[in-house]
This record gives C-alpha cells, sequence and structure tokens, in this order.
C-alpha cells in the first residue's frame, strides 16, 4: 500500500476523532463517496478550483458530527475552547497541510516529501518558506529550538521569519505547550539600536501567546538552523543578509534529533535575555516599587496604564474590585505603589514619551491597564485621568515630556506599541497582547540593556516631523481630547 500524503493521514485523523464516516461526510459536501475514499487513501486530493468551500465543509461536518468525547479531543488538539474557534483552526490545519502535498506535487511530482533534501544555495525567501512546515500547526504540544543570526538579516526577512510559527495561530490564543527558544548573535558589529530594538519588542509581543525565550551565543553567527522536535529540521549558511548557502531539510530522527540537542545545549540561563515575570510577581517582589526608587527614570508608554491618575480615581478603580480574590491582599501594596508613583512624577528628574494614539484610543474606548487588568473607565473617569495627565505635564517642571506622531519604524507602523520601563537598575517591558498576561519581560542582559538606552536616546532626538516636543502643543491635544469627553458625556 503507498504512503500516504500529510493531507490525507490529517482528514483520517479528524475523521476517525469525530467518529465522522465517509458517507456522512460526502453526503455533507455533496460529493460523491468515492472522492473521499480517494483523499483518504492519498491518491488524490479536493481539485484547487473550490477547495475553499472543501475545506469548510469538512471542518463544519467535523465539529457538527462530533460526539462530546470528540469534541473534548478536538479542543484540546487545537488549544481552543468555542466550536466557532475550532472549525476555524480544523480549516486553518487542512488548508496548509493542503497547500504543502500540491506544492510538492508541482515542484517534486510526489506527494510525499523526502527524507532529506539538499539544496546548494536558497535566497532567504525561499529559505523561509520551507521553514513553514505543517508541523508548526500541532499546537496541542510543539518544541522549536531556532539558533538564528537573524539581526545580520534583511529587515524584511526578519519579519518573514518570526511569522513562521504564528501564521496558523490565531492572536487571540494561548500555546502555553507549544515552546519556543530562540538563540541570536548579539555581537553584529554596527547596529541599528531603533529597528533591532523594535524588532525585539515585536518578537517578544508575538511570543507572548507562547513559552518563548530568546538566549545570546556567538554561536548563532552566520547561521539559521530552526529544529522541530519529533518533526523535522532546516538548517543553512547565511551568505549574505539576502542568501544562504549549503541548505539541508530532513524529518530523519537521527539528523533532525541532532540539530535540536546541538541548537538547545546553547540555551543557557546566564545568557537569557529576557525574564518573563508576573505583575504579581514585581508587586510582591517590590520590582515595581525598586524601578521607580533608582536614578534615570525613561517612560515610552504605549498604552493608558495605572502611572497616570488621581487618588480619588484610584481608589474608585479599587473599589470596583478588578483583580481575583488572590489579588485582594495586594491592594495595601497596590495603594503604597500608588503613593509612590505621584511622588516620583512629582519630584524625580523623568524623560517620558507617549505616542498620541494612546490618549486618543483612551479617550474613545475608556480601556485602561490597570496593573495588568483590562478596566473599561467611564467618560467620566477618563477626562478626571486626562486632566490630571494634563496638570503633570503643566505642574511638574522636572518631567519632560514628548508625544510621538507615527511610529519610528515604517516596517512596524500598524502594530501595537508596548509599555517600556528604563531605568539604571530595573528594566522591562510591558508589550501589547490583548491578553493582560504573560507580557511582562525585565531586561536580563547587559548588550539588551544598552541596546535598549541607545535606542531611548535616540528616538527621544528624533526628527520633528515624527515628535511633538514643546509643551504648549502636547497641552492643546489634550485639552481638545478633554473637550471632546465633555461632548461625549452631554450625549450620554
Amino acid at each position: 500500500m503507498d504512503e500516504k500524503n500529510r493531507f490525507s493521514l490529517l482528514l483520517e485523523r479528524l475523521m476517525a476523532t469525530a467518529n465522522v464516516k465517509n458517507a456522512t461526510l460526502a453526503q455533507a459536501l455533496q460529493y460523491d463517496v468515492s472522492y473521499i475514499s480517494k483523499w483518504l487513501n492519498g491518491r488524490s486530493t479536493p481539485a484547487k478550483k473550490g477547495v475553499e468551500q472543501v475545506l469548510l465543509g469538512i471542518s463544519h461536518c467535523v465539529v457538527g458530527s462530533a460526539d462530546d468525547e470528540g469534541l473534548e479531543n478536538l479542543f484540546q488538539d487545537y488549544s481552543v475552547e468555542s466550536s466557532g474557534d475550532l472549525e476555524q483552526a480544523i480549516y486553518d490545519n487542512l488548508e496548509v497541510e493542503y497547500d504543502y502535498v500540491t506544492n510538492l506535487k508541482n515542484t517534486i511530482g510526489t506527494y510525499i516529501a523526502p527524507q532529506t533534501s539538499y539544496y546548494s544555495e536558497l535566497s532567504l525567501p525561499e529559505f523561509i518558506s520551507k521553514m513553514q512546515h505543517p508541523a508548526l500547526r500541532k499546537v496541542k504540544s510543539l518544541d522549536i529550538v531556532a539558533t538564528m543570526d537573524i539581526l545580520s538579516v534583511n529587515r524584511e526577512y526578519r519579519l518573514m521569519m518570526m511569522q513562521i510559527d504564528h501564521r496558523y495561530m490565531k492572536k487571540e490564543w494561548d500555546f502555553p505547550k507549544v515552546h519556543f527558544s530562540m538563540i541570536i548573535n548579539l555581537d553584529i558589529g554596527e547596529r541599528d539600536n531603533i529597528h533591532d530594538c523594535i524588532f525585539l519588542m515585536n518578537v517578544l509581543t508575538n511570543g507572548s501567546y507562547l513559552d518563548f525565550n530568546i538566549y545570546d551565543s556567538s554561536k548563532a553567527y552566520g547561521k539559521i538552523v530552526f529544529a522541530v522536535k519529533d518533526a523535522y529540521a532546516i538548517s543553512g549558511m547565511l551568505f549574505d543578509e539576502e542568501n544562504c548557502v549549503a541548505v539541508m531539510i530532513s524529518e530523519e530522527e537521527e539528523i533532525r534529533q541532532s540539530l535540536y540537542r546541538k541548537a538547545f545545549s546553547l540555551c543557557s540561563p546566564e545568557n537569557l535575555l529576557f525574564q518573563r515575570i508576573t505583575m504579581r510577581e514585581m508587586i510582591f517582589g517590590d520590582k515595581y516599587i525598586q524601578a521607580l526608587m533608582v536614578p534615570n527614570i525613561r517612560l515610552l508608554i504605549g498604552r493608558a496604564c495605572e502611572y497616570f491618575m488621581p487618588s480619588d480615581l484610584f481608589e474608585e478603580l479599587i473599589a470596583q474590585n478588578p483583580f481575583e480574590d488572590e489579588w485582594k491582599t495586594m491592594i495595601p501594596e497596590l495603594r503604597k505603589i500608588h503613593r509612590m508613583t505621584q511622588r516620583i512624577l512629582q519630584k524625580s528628574d523623568i524623560q517620558m514619551m507617549l505616542y498620541e494614539s494612546v490618549l486618543f484610543n483612551f479617550a474613545i474606548s475608556g480601556e485602561l491597564d490597570f496593573f495588568n487588568h483590562k478596566m473599561i473607565l467611564s467618560v467620566e473617569q477618563r477626562m478626571r485621568y486626562l486632566v490630571y495627565l494634563q496638570s503633570l505635564f503643566e505642574n511638574n517642571f522636572n518631567i519632560s515630556v514628548k508625544m510621538i506622531r507615527r511610529n519610528f519604524a515604517s516596517d512596524y507602523r500598524y502594530r501595537i506599541n508596548p509599555c517600556l520601563f528604563l531605568s539604571d537598575r530595573i528594566s522591562y517591558i510591558r508589550v501589547e497582547n490583548k491578553k493582560y498576561h504573560n507580557n511582562i519581560m525585565t531586561v536580563n542582559h547587559v548588550v539588551v540593556k544598552n541596546m535598549f538606552d541607545d535606542f531611548y536616546k535616540q528616538i527621544w532626538e528624533f526628527e520633528e516631523e515624527h515628535l511633538i516636543d514643546d509643551n504648549e502643543n502636547i497641552g492643546k491635544g489634550l485639552e481638545h481630547l478633554i473637550k471632546s469627553l465633555y461632548i461625549m458625556a452631554e450625549i450620554e
């Protein structure tokens, strides 16, 4: 019997899990049952024309026909919770397997990939396309180690490379059993701190949905190795920032396991670039307070948060009880932090940069990050928040403020901006992942700390077209938003 292709194996597994018969699926798709048999035994795949409707029909039939046990297994396999999300996840999985086997058929004349392939040279787009293996869709459990000299790669290709494991992942979903360790080379000579730091922050944002870590090692120099444990591996040497040579792709166990082990051996704790930490750990471990008590504080504000608010508003939000029961013991600490923050903002020398969109979005939506808990403020509460912020900027001359009109790198024009807190002792990033958890990363490496210090210095001195740096214009912008909120309050 011929070996089955990946699409036929997936279809067989889905139908078996849901206990769907060939005739049931054929009826749902309005196809002759012989077509279903050919897809299952691997002799053919659905025709390209109309394949979208076929895959949608399969996913709908599988979810709709499954019994309770089958549904539970499917929900676990795809790490989703609703039937709609499950149908979408199954469709995505079918689509990537279909694309994979049809591409093989078109390029090498068979639905089955060879165990190992070699290429003397590939462009980076070609290399990246071969990294996008269907195994990356197995989100129930996935273990990836990558050794990549990614900061030496053309900026466009960096983005392409770091989307490989997210193309099949809807960003509202969490994948805690997808483990991804990436080793990069920080010793790259001349550096573009603005693009490098913005790139790293966006990588951390994407990685916040996974169990994700970044390490530094000089052994990543000139290499691209991407190894998925128990699935496949691809390796190559960078020839320049756009091409690589001596490329090998393998599903053979001995080869892929060897590449995985060699890459994983570079993941040492002392070379970890960012340490993930929870807000609870920040507060009870005193890191939040410590960060406020050290010199040279610099803030980059990507969303409205608890830093800026009058005491009466703070108490109102506490009274709304946004916290889980275990957080209630934190309230005395939160009050202490609030008083400390107010005093620091009044007395210390601070540089602060805010994206213009932060205040506009807050005025419209009322969404506030309150110690990593999402809260929606009333129109009246938003006004008080902005009035307090306006007062800070007007009366506290030790706060130097600049407003950011647009992003500093066009590649990330439509990405959501993180919050960055820098000081001489503790620095951390709060990425915006819409989940309000797994999103705080402390800087854990001196080279990265220096990179972000230089990054902040450079954007602080950026061209006028990107920044508003006079208090009068910043104040006018705030005044306009406050007046707009008064109008909204009257309408409500």
